[in-house]
Protein backbone atom coordinates (compact mmCIF):
# COMPACT_ATOMS: atom_id res chain seq x y z
CA UNK A 1 0.00 0.00 0.00
CA UNK A 2 1.52 3.15 -1.09
CA UNK A 3 1.59 5.91 1.63
CA UNK A 4 -0.20 9.21 1.69
CA UNK A 5 2.26 11.83 1.49
CA UNK A 6 -0.56 14.76 2.16
CA UNK A 7 -0.45 17.23 -0.01
CA UNK A 8 2.82 19.02 -1.42
CA UNK A 9 4.00 22.24 0.08
CA UNK A 10 3.59 24.24 -3.34
CA UNK A 11 -0.28 23.10 -2.84
CA UNK A 12 -0.73 23.93 0.63
CA UNK A 13 0.29 27.20 0.09
CA UNK A 14 -1.70 27.51 -3.38
CA UNK A 15 -4.48 26.41 -1.59
CA UNK A 16 -4.37 28.78 1.44
CA UNK A 17 -3.84 32.08 -0.71
CA UNK A 18 -7.72 32.47 -0.33
CA UNK A 19 -7.49 31.65 3.36
CA UNK A 20 -4.33 34.24 3.64
CA UNK A 21 -6.37 37.00 2.07
CA UNK A 22 -9.44 36.49 3.81
CA UNK A 23 -7.69 37.02 7.30
CA UNK A 24 -5.60 39.88 5.84
CA UNK A 25 -8.83 41.25 4.28
CA UNK A 26 -10.28 41.02 8.23
CA UNK A 27 -7.70 42.58 9.88
CA UNK A 28 -7.64 45.37 7.62
CA UNK A 29 -11.38 45.76 8.38
CA UNK A 30 -11.33 45.46 12.09
CA UNK A 31 -8.15 48.06 12.35
CA UNK A 32 -10.24 50.43 10.44
CA UNK A 33 -12.38 52.12 14.17
CA UNK A 34 -8.72 52.45 15.11
CA UNK A 35 -7.62 53.98 12.55
CA UNK A 36 -10.54 56.73 12.26
CA UNK A 37 -10.03 57.31 16.87
CA UNK A 38 -6.38 57.82 15.60
CA UNK A 39 -7.57 60.47 12.73
CA UNK A 40 -9.85 62.22 14.60
CA UNK A 41 -7.05 62.63 17.53
CA UNK A 42 -4.14 64.16 15.08
CA UNK A 43 -6.90 66.40 13.59
CA UNK A 44 -8.36 67.50 17.30
CA UNK A 45 -4.78 68.20 18.47
CA UNK A 46 -3.27 69.84 15.90
CA UNK A 47 -6.31 72.16 15.48
CA UNK A 48 -6.04 73.14 19.33
CA UNK A 49 -2.12 73.73 18.79
CA UNK A 50 -2.80 76.02 15.80
CA UNK A 51 -6.42 76.47 14.62
CA UNK A 52 -5.11 80.23 12.73
CA UNK A 53 -2.50 78.11 11.14
CA UNK A 54 -4.18 75.11 10.16
CA UNK A 55 -6.94 77.60 8.38
CA UNK A 56 -4.71 78.74 6.51
CA UNK A 57 -2.62 75.67 5.81
CA UNK A 58 -6.12 74.43 4.66
CA UNK A 59 -6.89 77.11 2.00
CA UNK A 60 -2.88 77.01 0.87
CA UNK A 61 -3.69 73.44 0.12
CA UNK A 62 -6.85 73.74 -1.80
CA UNK A 63 -5.19 76.17 -3.85
CA UNK A 64 -1.90 74.01 -4.16
CA UNK A 65 -4.34 71.39 -5.60
CA UNK A 66 -6.38 73.27 -8.02
CA UNK A 67 -3.28 74.44 -9.34
CA UNK A 68 -2.12 72.00 -11.43
CA UNK A 69 -5.94 71.71 -13.11
CA UNK A 70 -5.11 75.12 -14.14
CA UNK A 71 -2.03 74.75 -15.75
CA UNK A 72 -3.21 71.37 -17.66
CA UNK A 73 -6.11 73.81 -19.09
CA UNK A 74 -4.12 76.64 -19.78
CA UNK A 75 -1.79 74.55 -21.59
CA UNK A 76 -4.51 73.13 -23.60
CA UNK A 77 -5.58 76.46 -24.57
CA UNK A 78 -2.46 77.53 -25.63
CA UNK A 79 -2.15 74.50 -28.24
CA UNK A 80 -5.54 75.48 -29.54
CA UNK A 81 -4.58 78.41 -29.52
CA UNK A 82 -1.30 77.58 -31.68
CA UNK A 83 -3.68 75.30 -33.90
CA UNK A 84 -6.22 78.25 -34.67
CA UNK A 85 -3.31 80.79 -35.33
CA UNK A 86 -1.84 78.04 -37.75
CA UNK A 87 -4.99 77.94 -39.93
CA UNK A 88 -6.30 82.06 -39.41
CA UNK A 89 -4.92 84.76 -41.53
CA UNK A 90 -5.00 86.73 -38.72
CA UNK A 91 -1.54 86.72 -36.97
CA UNK A 92 -1.21 89.16 -34.72
CA UNK A 93 -3.98 88.93 -32.93
CA UNK A 94 -3.80 84.84 -32.61
CA UNK A 95 -0.55 85.42 -31.10
CA UNK A 96 -1.16 88.05 -29.18
CA UNK A 97 -3.56 85.18 -27.43
CA UNK A 98 -0.66 82.79 -27.22
CA UNK A 99 1.38 85.60 -25.44
CA UNK A 100 -1.55 85.95 -22.84
CA UNK A 101 -1.92 81.94 -22.13
CA UNK A 102 1.79 81.72 -21.51
CA UNK A 103 1.73 85.02 -19.48
CA UNK A 104 -0.85 82.77 -17.67
CA UNK A 105 0.67 79.74 -17.16
CA UNK A 106 3.79 81.52 -15.93
CA UNK A 107 1.84 82.85 -13.32
CA UNK A 108 0.78 80.06 -12.31
CA UNK A 109 3.66 78.49 -12.09
CA UNK A 110 5.21 80.74 -10.07
CA UNK A 111 2.44 80.95 -7.71
CA UNK A 112 2.95 77.53 -7.09
CA UNK A 113 6.38 77.77 -6.27
CA UNK A 114 5.57 80.76 -3.44
CA UNK A 115 2.93 78.49 -2.44
CA UNK A 116 5.60 75.90 -2.00
CA UNK A 117 7.63 77.64 0.31
CA UNK A 118 4.94 78.98 2.37
CA UNK A 119 3.79 75.56 3.15
CA UNK A 120 7.82 74.65 4.41
CA UNK A 121 7.26 78.03 6.89
CA UNK A 122 3.70 76.78 7.80
CA UNK A 123 5.13 72.98 8.62
CA UNK A 124 8.02 74.57 10.45
CA UNK A 125 5.36 76.60 12.52
CA UNK A 126 2.72 73.89 13.18
CA UNK A 127 5.42 71.53 14.29
CA UNK A 128 6.95 73.50 17.05
CA UNK A 129 3.33 74.71 17.92
CA UNK A 130 2.26 71.00 17.95
CA UNK A 131 5.64 70.04 20.16
CA UNK A 132 4.78 72.84 22.81
CA UNK A 133 1.18 71.29 22.90
CA UNK A 134 1.42 67.68 23.30
CA UNK A 135 4.66 68.30 25.23
CA UNK A 136 2.67 70.13 27.92
CA UNK A 137 -0.38 67.97 27.62
CA UNK A 138 2.46 65.03 28.20
CA UNK A 139 4.07 66.55 31.37
CA UNK A 140 0.71 67.61 33.01
CA UNK A 141 0.07 63.70 32.83
CA UNK A 142 3.53 62.51 33.76
CA UNK A 143 2.83 64.40 37.31
CA UNK A 144 -0.70 63.45 38.21
CA UNK A 145 0.16 59.55 37.65
CA UNK A 146 0.78 57.47 40.75
CA UNK A 147 4.46 57.16 41.58
CA UNK A 148 4.29 53.32 40.78
CA UNK A 149 4.08 53.98 37.29
CA UNK A 150 7.68 55.20 36.93
CA UNK A 151 8.51 51.44 38.20
CA UNK A 152 7.72 49.86 34.50
CA UNK A 153 9.16 50.01 31.44
CA UNK A 154 6.22 49.90 29.35
CA UNK A 155 5.59 53.75 30.97
CA UNK A 156 8.67 54.98 29.83
CA UNK A 157 7.75 52.90 26.15
CA UNK A 158 4.47 55.34 26.45
CA UNK A 159 6.53 58.34 27.80
CA UNK A 160 9.30 58.52 25.29
CA UNK A 161 6.44 57.56 21.84
CA UNK A 162 4.51 60.50 23.45
CA UNK A 163 7.29 62.43 23.10
CA UNK A 164 8.40 61.49 19.46
CA UNK A 165 4.95 62.40 18.59
CA UNK A 166 4.97 65.62 20.16
CA UNK A 167 7.86 66.89 18.35
CA UNK A 168 6.99 65.14 14.98
CA UNK A 169 4.43 62.48 14.76
CA UNK A 170 1.41 64.45 15.28
CA UNK A 171 2.31 66.89 12.65
CA UNK A 172 3.54 64.44 10.25
CA UNK A 173 0.42 62.74 10.60
CA UNK A 174 -1.73 65.56 9.90
CA UNK A 175 0.65 66.68 7.17
CA UNK A 176 -0.17 63.19 5.40
CA UNK A 177 -3.57 63.65 5.87
CA UNK A 178 -3.19 67.14 4.23
CA UNK A 179 -1.21 65.78 1.35
CA UNK A 180 -3.61 63.01 0.71
CA UNK A 181 -6.28 65.74 0.33
CA UNK A 182 -4.87 67.50 -1.78
CA UNK A 183 -3.95 64.77 -3.74
CA UNK A 184 -7.31 63.56 -3.80
CA UNK A 185 -8.55 66.86 -4.97
CA UNK A 186 -6.24 67.06 -7.52
CA UNK A 187 -6.76 63.61 -8.68
CA UNK A 188 -10.68 64.28 -8.98
CA UNK A 189 -10.47 67.47 -10.51
CA UNK A 190 -8.26 66.13 -12.98
CA UNK A 191 -10.81 62.75 -13.52
CA UNK A 192 -13.48 65.77 -14.17
CA UNK A 193 -11.60 67.42 -16.51
CA UNK A 194 -10.71 63.78 -18.96
CA UNK A 195 -14.17 62.65 -18.85
CA UNK A 196 -15.33 65.99 -20.49
CA UNK A 197 -12.56 64.62 -23.54
CA UNK A 198 -12.92 60.64 -23.32
CA UNK A 199 -14.48 58.15 -20.61
CA UNK A 200 -11.63 55.72 -21.80
CA UNK A 201 -8.79 58.66 -20.40
CA UNK A 202 -10.17 58.93 -17.31
CA UNK A 203 -9.81 55.17 -16.70
CA UNK A 204 -6.53 55.43 -17.75
CA UNK A 205 -5.97 58.09 -15.17
CA UNK A 206 -7.31 55.93 -12.32
CA UNK A 207 -5.82 53.24 -12.94
CA UNK A 208 -1.88 55.05 -13.17
CA UNK A 209 -2.78 57.19 -10.31
CA UNK A 210 -3.82 54.59 -7.57
CA UNK A 211 -0.56 53.44 -7.25
CA UNK A 212 0.99 56.18 -6.08
CA UNK A 213 -1.85 56.71 -2.84
CA UNK A 214 -1.48 53.36 -1.98
CA UNK A 215 2.25 53.27 -1.69
CA UNK A 216 1.92 56.89 0.45
CA UNK A 217 -0.36 54.83 2.70
CA UNK A 218 1.67 52.11 3.22
CA UNK A 219 4.93 53.16 3.99
CA UNK A 220 3.82 55.88 6.05
CA UNK A 221 1.79 52.87 8.49
CA UNK A 222 5.25 50.99 7.86
CA UNK A 223 7.20 54.10 9.80
CA UNK A 224 4.77 54.97 12.39
CA UNK A 225 4.78 51.22 13.28
CA UNK A 226 8.25 50.42 13.14
CA UNK A 227 8.49 53.49 15.64
CA UNK A 228 6.46 51.95 18.43
CA UNK A 229 8.43 48.27 17.72
CA UNK A 230 12.04 50.08 18.32
CA UNK A 231 11.10 52.24 21.50
CA UNK A 232 12.17 50.32 23.86
CA UNK A 233 15.60 49.82 22.08
CA UNK A 234 15.77 53.98 21.53
CA UNK A 235 15.38 54.07 25.35
CA UNK A 236 17.92 52.32 26.12
CA UNK A 237 20.03 54.04 23.94
CA UNK A 238 18.84 57.47 25.94
CA UNK A 239 19.61 55.34 29.08
CA UNK A 240 23.03 54.59 27.96
CA UNK A 241 23.73 58.22 26.65
CA UNK A 242 22.40 59.44 30.01
CA UNK A 243 24.81 57.44 31.54
CA UNK A 244 27.87 59.34 29.35
CA UNK A 245 26.83 62.89 29.82
CA UNK A 246 24.98 63.19 32.84
CA UNK A 247 26.21 64.15 36.03
CA UNK A 248 24.81 61.45 38.05
CA UNK A 249 26.88 58.82 37.27
CA UNK A 250 30.01 60.33 35.83
CA UNK A 251 31.93 59.18 38.33
CA UNK A 252 31.59 55.52 38.33
CA UNK A 253 31.88 55.98 34.60
CA UNK A 254 35.40 57.18 35.16
CA UNK A 255 36.16 54.59 38.23
CA UNK A 256 35.49 51.73 36.34
CA UNK A 257 36.68 52.76 32.79
CA UNK A 258 33.15 52.24 31.37
CA UNK A 259 33.83 55.52 28.98
CA UNK A 260 34.61 53.21 25.76
CA UNK A 261 32.44 50.31 26.16
CA UNK A 262 29.20 52.96 26.81
CA UNK A 263 30.24 54.85 23.79
CA UNK A 264 30.71 51.37 21.59
CA UNK A 265 27.07 50.33 22.52
CA UNK A 266 25.51 53.58 22.34
CA UNK A 267 26.80 53.41 18.86
CA UNK A 268 25.72 49.61 17.83
CA UNK A 269 22.08 50.57 19.01
CA UNK A 270 21.82 53.66 16.86
CA UNK A 271 23.43 51.64 14.07
CA UNK A 272 20.59 49.48 14.36
CA UNK A 273 18.12 52.32 14.52
CA UNK A 274 19.65 53.91 11.94
CA UNK A 275 19.88 51.18 9.64
CA UNK A 276 16.30 49.70 9.78
CA UNK A 277 15.13 53.55 9.40
CA UNK A 278 17.01 53.84 6.06
CA UNK A 279 15.93 50.17 4.92
CA UNK A 280 12.21 51.64 4.70
CA UNK A 281 13.35 54.82 3.78
CA UNK A 282 15.03 53.58 0.68
CA UNK A 283 12.69 51.05 0.09
CA UNK A 284 9.95 53.63 -0.04
CA UNK A 285 11.66 56.17 -2.01
CA UNK A 286 11.89 53.12 -4.32
CA UNK A 287 8.28 52.74 -5.02
CA UNK A 288 7.17 56.07 -5.10
CA UNK A 289 9.54 56.67 -7.77
CA UNK A 290 8.01 53.98 -9.72
CA UNK A 291 4.91 54.67 -8.87
CA UNK A 292 5.47 58.09 -9.35
CA UNK A 293 6.88 57.75 -12.89
CA UNK A 294 3.38 55.36 -13.65
CA UNK A 295 1.02 58.20 -12.76
CA UNK A 296 3.37 61.07 -14.67
CA UNK A 297 3.66 58.08 -17.79
CA UNK A 298 -0.45 57.85 -17.76
CA UNK A 299 -1.05 61.70 -17.46
CA UNK A 300 0.94 62.64 -19.98
CA UNK A 301 0.15 59.92 -22.30
CA UNK A 302 -3.78 61.37 -21.50
CA UNK A 303 -2.54 64.44 -22.36
CA UNK A 304 -0.76 63.50 -25.40
CA UNK A 305 -3.87 61.42 -27.00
Amino acid sequence: MIPDRGPSRHSSKLWGFPEMALDRLRRMLSSIPNVGRTILFVVVVSWKAAPVHIMAWGLLTTASALIPIGMVVVTKLIVDAVVSAIRSPNLSNDFRTILLFIGLELVLALLQKVLGNLDTVLTRILDDRSTLYIGTLTFEQSIRLDVSYYQQSDFFDKMRLAQVDGSSGCIESFRFLVVLMQRLLTFGGLLALFLRLNGLLMLVLTVTMLPSLIIDLRYSFRRYHTQRLWSPTARRADYVADLLIGGAYAKEVRLFGLGRYLINLWRSIQTQLHRKTIRISYRGAAMKSAASAVSLLGFYGCYGY
